[in-house]
């Protein structure tokens, strides 16, 4: 289910334009994608 409270979006956004989430897209050797993933990356998360 996706998220639709605003605090949330907000803080994926700010996290987005400060560079902290990184995708990995992962590609078989036809070039179709057979994965992916979204690693957000905070100071305090440990």
């Amino acid at each position: 289910m996706l998220t639709s409270v605003p605090k949330v979006i907000d803080a994926w956004m700010a996290a987005l334009s400060e560079g902290r989430i990184h995708r990995l897209v992962v590609r078989d050797a036809t070039g179709t994608m057979v994965g992916c993933t979204a690693l957000l990356t905070e100071e305090m998360t440990w």
